[in-house]
């Protein structure tokens, strides 16, 4: 049987949802039937993962975007895409523009998946973010369903930002962001060994992982962070990722005394094991389409302190709180989560809500054969 070939259209970052995305897919796909390649940019950070180590995947590369030079940029598309492709899956955030998807139905791809993983912009100047959302909302109303042959969104909300009216809700399709449930199910092994390893007995641990962006507020929850460790001495806050917000965070924490409190941890491999190891976790962000953290946490059990900028779809356990971002609710919420510590295996929600990869991976499997 030949292969269906995917080409994912996704962002040069390669340490975010997206990629994780795609990533916790692709280590289950049958890859007897499926054949996943990437298209982008800036291929370097794809080239450095695991992933790409692991299975050598095609990527596919542009040298110019679409509004700097159109012409150049709509000719290179049309020789990648005339390559053969299965599947257009191409993984949006904000409407800048939609020309490969134009390409792509002039050629006469099967399917194309237009997918939503956002609900804002992600850029930290007002001026700036602004500016694109203007573009944005311009490109929205003039997208329309002779663009792609299939709406994909990771919530509702993702789904409302970057569809207009001109997209019937029949077409629109959910699709959960999924996870190994059994990866991030509670243990108390892996937590009594992460806490003694690096110091954490007797502490407790509120965590958070995320990049370090204007979209993560991790400036809110240094504040926060403050209030709680004024009040409780023993407190340390764990931040698991990196960015380019990371710089102004770590200065933050050093104008403020915290640097013995708060630790950095930079990318991991192993945060299914640290959020064994956290007693709170804490995601204040501005905004979300549906954060993949957020499910882990609750797979590992634990009690989540979210903003609520958050879509309340993501709400599967019972163990998620949203708050307002008031500091002083924050630091209150999460003192009271203290007083009341209590783990629980929340694998079987996790399932049952559609959220476990194996089940996930079979149902995309299938959309990409229809």
């Amino acid at each position: 049987m030949e292969k269906k070939r995917i080409l994912h259209m996704t962002p040069s970052i390669v340490k975010n949802g997206v990629y994780q995305y795609i990533f916790n897919h692709l280590n289950h796909l049958d890859r007897d039937r499926f054949e996943f390649s990437f298209l982008m940019q800036d291929p370097k950070e794809l080239m450095e993962t695991e992933e790409y180590e692991k299975y050598r995947f095609e990527i596919r590369s542009f040298s110019i975007p679409q509004r700097v030079d159109p012409s150049r940029f709509r000719r290179e598309i049309m020789e990648i895409l005339s390559d053969r492709y299965d599947v257009l899956h191409l993984h949006t955030s904000y409407w800048r523009g939609f020309m490969i998807e134009e390409i792509a139905m002039e050629l006469g791809v099967p399917r194309v998946i237009v997918h939503s993983h956002s609900s804002s912009i992600d850029q930290p100047d007002a001026g700036e973010r602004e500016g694109q959302r203007k573009i944005h909302e311009e490109m929205k109303r003039r997208f329309n369903e002779t663009y792609a042959t299939d709406f994909w969104a990771c919530s509702q909300m993702a789904a409302d930002w970057l569809y207009g009216p001109q997209i019937s809700r029949s077409r629109i399709r959910i699709m959960p962001n999924a996870i190994e449930t059994d990866k991030y199910t509670f243990c108390e092994s892996d937590r009594k060994y992460y806490r003694s390893r690096y110091g954490l007995d007797g502490k407790l641990v509120i965590g958070h992982t995320g990049r370090f962006e204007y979209q993560k507020n991790h400036g809110f929850l240094i504040d926060v962070f403050a209030e709680v460790h004024a009040a409780i001495p023993h407190s340390v806050l764990v931040l698991i990722g990196e960015g380019p917000e990371e710089i102004p965070v770590k200065e933050a924490v050093k104008e403020r005394g915290l640097q013995d409190a708060v630790i950095f941890l930079g990318w991991r491999d192993d945060v299914a094991k640290w959020l064994q190891a956290f007693d709170i976790y804490c995601l204040p962000s501005r905004f979300e389409g549906l954060p993949i953290a957020l499910v882990e946490a609750q797979a590992a059990g634990l009690h989540c302190i979210v903003s609520d900028f958050v879509t309340r779809e993501v709400q599967i356990t019972g163990l998620v709180d949203f708050l307002e971002l008031d500091v002083q609710l924050w630091c209150e919420r999460i003192k009271k989560s203290a007083e009341a510590y209590e783990r629980l295996d929340t694998s079987k929600q996790i399932i049952g809500a559609g959220y476990d990869i194996r089940q996930q991976v079979k149902l995309l499997e299938k959309e990409y054969t229809i």
